[in-house]
């Protein structure tokens, strides 16, 4: 069977739905994903797929899309499965793949008015909604209890990027497994610890944690105001804020001794690649969202009011700290 599985959210997201693409591809499907550009990086690795196909959110190009409607065309896909929360663009593109079965969770915010239109045409209704997204996609894919109980999140960083990060260690002076990375933002700026948090985390961990802290952020223009402001007058010896393509992202998770970091795709990478470390998190529900199956332990917040405020920066250096925190140098 020819399957297009079609995730437009974030990147995290597109990692999430790792298990059930491999579920699908070891059933014998033909499996191809529909993905935000950055997702197509990061799934490229992972072998067994036979097509990623990256759709940028928030674009319409005719000449594009009609290219890619062609090609769908050409592949005769005989099942759509719509791994985003459903919207009208990714029923809109299940419906033009022309597969003669189209599955998608059911979401009651999908607009009533397009149900008519039938761009999906099985709605599944998953019987414990609250449980892992990682176990809806799975169920959505058709995999049984005993196939969830042994998947995995999946990721492996570029080979180039794995050669990169070896010059990268020699560089900073570090060595695998030696530094503990600590990713400073998220997405969302309300996903993200306060300033003054920071700053107090990362006085008492260079104080009291082993060997090298590696912080990292994302290109965007918040992260880096962010991380000029958390790092303003700290003495850091390794930051990359901003600076990293996403398989370097990936291999320097991958080489940490321990990871840090906030609900966000650089932690769902660290879980993929059985990272042991600690998640924050606010107001997201982490037993929906959270580390899948990882060596990541989740820090919620004990105060839902004030979010991440309530994360103590201590509490924080304690938990690592437990965690038998990073290698010695």
């Amino acid at each position: 069977m020819r399957v297009l599985a079609i995730q437009l959210n974030q990147p995290g997201d597109a990692i999430l739905t790792t298990p059930a693409l491999r579920w699908l591809v070891r059933q014998g499907h033909e499996v191809h994903a529909m993905v935000q550009p950055l997702s197509a990086e990061l799934l490229r690795t992972m072998d067994g797929l036979a097509g990623v196909h990256p759709l940028p959110r928030g674009s319409f190009q005719i000449s594009r899309d009609i290219r890619r409607w062609n090609l769908f065309r050409a592949v005769d896909f005989d099942w759509a499965l719509v791994f985003s929360r459903c919207s009208e663009r990714p029923a809109l593109w299940a419906w033009l793949s022309r597969a003669p079965l189209r599955s998608a969770l059911l979401n009651e915010n999908f607009p009533t008015l397009l149900r008519p239109l039938r761009m999906i045409n099985e709605w599944r209704r998953y019987p414990a909604w609250p449980v892992h997204v990682v176990e809806q996609h799975l169920a959505l894919a058709g995999a049984d209890e005993a196939d969830k109980e042994s998947a995995r999140l999946e990721y492996t960083p570029a080979a180039e990027a794995v050669g990169w990060h070896a010059e990268w260690l020699a560089q900073h002076g570090l060595t695998p497994g030696g530094y503990l990375h600590f990713h400073l933002t998220a997405r969302w700026p309300s996903k993200c610890w306060p300033v003054g948090h920071v700053r107090a985390f990362l006085q008492q961990a260079q104080k009291e944690l082993p060997g090298p802290i590696v912080i990292s952020t994302g290109p965007a223009a918040f992260e880096k105001q962010y991380a000029a402001e958390s790092l303003a007058g700290l003495s850091l010896p390794v930051t990359e804020i901003g600076t990293l393509a996403p398989h370097q992202l990936g291999a320097i998770i991958a080489g940490a001794g321990t990871f840090l970091g906030m609900d966000s795709m650089p932690m769902h990478l660290a879980a993929a690649l059985q990272i042991p470390g600690l998640a924050l998190f606010g107001s997201t529900n982490a037993d929906q969202w959270g580390p899948w199956r990882a060596k990541i332990e989740v820090l919620r917040t004990p105060d839902p009011a004030q979010r991440m405020a309530a994360i103590a920066p201590e509490l924080v250096v304690e938990r690592l700290r437990s965690l038998g925190a990073r290698c010695v140098k």
